[in-house]
């Protein structure tokens, strides 16, 4: 099976920059459930640093074998130098794999977050590392946030 890291970044405000294919409709809808969930308002119209058109979204995912060890348990940091965000952007994160990351936790609990980086632990009884490169597993991940 042949891997590749799949990196996309959108502009919100004028024509935008994008790397992947990705419909508009469905960034409204990211943007839209992202502003729900995050408890804040991601625009703050009162600051000319944070303009709408300086919004961008990045998404990629992890190759599976990006996984280091911490107790029989898994982490993976994940650099996002790529999205080139000035500020700490909000981070949702899913686990993908053949087989067994629907029984683990942590997936989603975001640590030592900056504008550069973000780790994620899972954890599924001191196996999860192990389970991680059997069965290749993936964080799928979306980043919101400014680049100016």
């Amino acid at each position: 099976k042949q891997w590749y890291q799949r990196r996309v970044a959108i502009t919100a405000g004028g024509v935008g920059r994008v790397m992947s294919s990705i419909c508009y409709p469905v960034l409204g809808v990211v943007f839209l459930l992202l502003g729900l969930t995050s408890g804040y308002n991601l625009v703050d119209k009162g600051d000319p640093a944070h303009h709408p058109s300086c919004l961008t979204l990045c998404s990629g995912s992890t190759p599976p074998d990006t996984w280091s060890e911490y107790g029989g348990n898994a982490y993976v940091d994940v650099d996002i130098k790529f999205c080139k965000f000035v500020t700490v952007p909000v981070v949702t994160t899913s686990l993908r794999g053949e087989s067994q990351h629907w029984l683990t936790r942590g997936a989603g609990s975001i640590y030592n977050i900056n504008n550069h980086s973000f780790r994620v632990y899972v954890e599924k009884d001191n196996q999860a590392y192990t389970e991680a490169r059997l069965y290749q597993w993936s964080l799928q991940y979306t980043a919101v946030g400014y680049i100016c």
